[in-house]
């Protein structure tokens, strides 16, 4: 098999661009993967992403992994749709149904984010971050388990924002900023 003997031409910090596109991830894993502090490629001054890559180690990184997308190393985020039917059965009601203003708090949203969620919307970031480890625990030490590590999280959040009734309590309110915030609760002032 012969190769092509002919120059090929410098990457350029749009070349990164299309790599992060390519592999749906956000500039913050982008910047992981590639292991650089210093993004030229999101500069939006005109004409940086048109310069080379000026560190050989980034251009090859990015050159492979352009050749070679499958290798990428950033784990893919679970969605609404891998971990919606393993919570679900643990805040159905007796028709059998979750009700929506019950999913956006288990993952410190508020009610109304679930029922955004259910008609398609994308979940954030930081919460298809908390997908990932409940999906992960899932993996390693069953439904059941990976449940209960994930309520006991949640209620101790729950208990240092003043929701005593814990995530039930913060359910019923459908949101997280009802009650006082920490030094309120520990002192009693409240804050104008």
């Amino acid at each position: 098999m012969s190769e092509d003997k002919r120059r090929p031409r410098l990457l350029k910090g749009a070349d990164v661009q299309v790599l992060r596109e390519l592999l749906g991830i956000s500039s913050l894993d982008m910047h992981w993967l590639l292991g650089t502090d210093v993004p030229k490629y999101r500069t939006t001054k005109e004409g940086v992403n048109q310069l080379p890559l000026s560190d050989p180690t980034e251009s090859i990184l990015v050159r492979y992994l352009l050749k070679y997308p499958e290798s990428a190393f950033v784990p893919q985020m679970p969605g609404l749709e891998d971990v919606y039917p393993l919570i679900k059965k643990h805040f159905e009601t007796d028709e059998g149904v979750m009700p929506a203003r019950k999913l956006g708090p288990l993952w410190g949203m508020s009610g109304w984010t679930g029922n955004q969620w259910l008609k398609g919307n994308e979940p954030s970031r930081k919460a298809t971050r908390l997908f990932k480890l409940f999906m992960d625990t899932v993996d390693a030490f069953g439904e059941e388990e990976a449940f209960k590590r994930l309520l006991s999280v949640v209620n101790e959040e729950a208990r240092a924002r003043g929701f005593f009734g814990e995530l039930e309590e913060v359910q019923k309110y459908g949101s997280w900023n009802v009650r006082k915030n920490e030094e309120e609760v520990e002192t009693g002032i409240e804050k104008d």
